[in-house]
């Protein structure tokens, strides 16, 4: 197929060695908000990227009745992850966060399992004693 990338279709095995530490926020917004979430999730974005150990950063938002938007960072290590979960970059997210017009699905994938939102709320609590 042309366009299409042979590793594209490579399948290889779900391990904790190969597999990223990830952060994935969905959420949804109004349309009304969905330029200025974009415009400030792209600052954001760009400015996590050049975080040491974050090894990727990208959204997407697809528009329907509410606009859906998803979030995702790759880091190297759960430690660099940790690091950033206690940044204020960190805390930005969060707050767009806040403006979802229904919860938000946060899920962190780290080599020992998926955790929910308290993974970070434990992270920031400990990093403030």
């Amino acid at each position: 197929m042309r366009g299409w990338h042979p590793d594209c279709y490579s399948v290889r095995p779900m391990s904790p060695e190969l597999d990223p530490v990830r952060v994935t926020a969905t959420w949804r917004v109004a349309p009304a908000e969905a330029r200025a979430t974009s415009a400030a999730l792209h600052v954001l974005m760009m400015a996590t990227r050049l975080e040491p150990g974050c090894e990727r950063c990208v959204f997407s938002t697809d528009m329907a009745d509410d606009v859906v938007v998803r979030y995702v960072e790759d880091w190297s290590s759960e430690s660099e992850l940790q690091r950033h979960i206690q940044s204020d970059r960190f805390a930005q997210l969060a707050e767009l966060l806040e403006h979802a017009t229904d919860a938000p699905a946060v899920e962190f994938s780290l080599p020992t399992g998926r955790r929910g939102l308290e993974y970070a709320e434990r992270v920031r609590a400990v990093g403030q004693l």
